[in-house]
């Protein structure tokens, strides 16, 4: 289940991009915020010559979204942020929609993602990419080296956690994170942007830009899409930016058609930077994650993992290491908290295996577990619980950056206690 949603989430990248020939559309318009609220009066209003434009904008319009992408990206990143994307998508046979919010500052970042497809949805609707009636949910917590992440589908949990940029991190992310820039990146560049009204508001400048037609790129992206019989026919959006380069506010209304079928397609993004952002809280399901984390004994001849809080990882759970070979065992017993697991290589028949026990390895291990450029990985599922290492050196610093805290934010994750595969 945890990797089907995995693979939900992706696929949600393509069906909001039109893929399938549905399209995304928004209820009832969000609440601005103070920020965004809009427009100038008489008492703040700015001509638009007095304005100094952040990069890649000008009174004239986007001049290069790339460019006015990077430099939002850079502002949000620089700062506590909190982003929040929302579409949804109808069609005559289903409709889907999804919701984004992260929230992020230099020490942690929160992102939740829910998904819900009315019962309606088949395979075909939605490109054949895993996507099932229900509710569906992706939520994360990073913080260090600790990536830590719960998904939801249809009543189902299931949790894992990650120790340094593994291939499950990575995946997750690309997963969330990615949805709205996918979208802002590609709404920036589609219409005429050209700046209507300017303001200021505290002590920030705001600049309104409004498009009522495709761009020539957006044209030529329409262009490439007749070859699956669709064509856009009308493009509206809206976009309030800052003298940061910050957009704080997109909305975008595109009517297309498919086939026969004529469609509207509502998209919002907001974001709130600096001041205007909320904290960000642990979300309460990180207690039972496992607080794990792995290092390597000083002549990479074991792992060590410590289970400092959370749930058990229970007997039968797989753990597989990737290093100076490829191994596999199960544990025949639960790893619990307050115990340190070792995982090295022994032999058996005269063939390398790999053991995991609660005592210490001998002096006389088969082989290093570690791989001659000095790296081995770490993977454990068991239960409704996914781990992934990377471990760290013993002693190095990098190591308590990623331990539990109090309030559980922190934490790596592996386990194992068992004998041989």
């Amino acid at each position: 289940m945890r990797r089907q949603l995995l693979a939900c989430g992706l696929a949600l990248l393509l069906v909001l991009a039109g893929c399938t020939g549905q399209s995304p559309t928004l209820g009832d318009d969000p609440t601005t915020t103070d920020a965004t609220a809009d427009p100038a009066t008489t008492e703040n209003a700015l001509a638009l010559d007095e304005v100094d434009y952040p990069a890649g904008f000008a009174a004239d319009g986007v001049t290069n979204a790339t460019l006015a992408f990077e430099t939002h990206r850079a502002a949000v990143q620089a700062d506590t942020s909190r982003e929040t994307f929302v579409s949804s998508t109808d069609s005559e046979n289903t409709s889907m929609s999804v919701e984004s919010t992260t929230i992020s500052n230099d020490s942690a970042t929160h992102t939740t993602m829910d998904v819900q497809v009315d019962d309606g949805a088949s395979e075909t609707d939605v490109d054949s990419t895993f996507v099932t009636s229900g509710n569906q949910s992706i939520e994360t917590w990073e913080r260090g080296r600790t990536f830590a992440y719960r998904t939801s589908a249809d009543g189902e949990q299931s949790f894992g956690v990650t120790q340094g940029e593994t291939f499950e991190t990575n995946l997750v992310k690309l997963t969330t994170t990615l949805v709205s820039d996918v979208r802002l990146d590609t709404y920036l560049d589609a219409g005429t942007y050209e700046a209507t009204e300017a303001y200021r508001e505290g002590d920030r400048t705001y600049v309104v830009y409004e498009a009522t037609e495709l761009s020539e790129t957006g044209a030529a992206a329409a262009a490439n899409a007749s070859a699956l019989n669709a064509s856009v026919d009308s493009y509206d959006g809206r976009l309030v930016v800052d003298d940061r380069g910050v957009v704080h506010e997109m909305r975008v209304t595109v009517t297309r058609t498919v086939g026969e079928t004529q469609s509207e397609a509502r998209i919002r993004y907001e974001a709130q930077v600096g001041d205007d952002a909320p904290s960000t809280t642990a979300p309460t399901w990180l207690d039972e994650v496992p607080d794990v984390h792995a290092t390597v004994d000083d002549d990479g001849q074991y792992v060590a993992i410590d289970h400092a809080g959370g749930d058990s990882l229970p007997a039968g759970t797989t753990v597989t290491a990737f290093g100076s070979g490829f191994y596999a065992t199960s544990l025949t017993e639960s790893f619990d908290p307050d115990e340190t697991l070792y995982l090295w290589v022994g032999s058996e028949d005269g063939e390398p295996t790999m053991q995991a026990t609660l005592d210490a390895p001998p002096e006389d291990v088969a082989k290093p577990i570690v791989a001659p450029d000095g790296n081995v990985s770490i993977r454990a599922n068991g239960g409704s619980v996914s781990v992934e290492l990377l471990p760290t050196p013993a002693g190095d610093s990098g190591a308590d950056a990623a331990s539990g805290d109090a309030d559980g934010s922190d934490g790596d994750g592996d386990g194992g206690d068992g004998d041989d595969a």
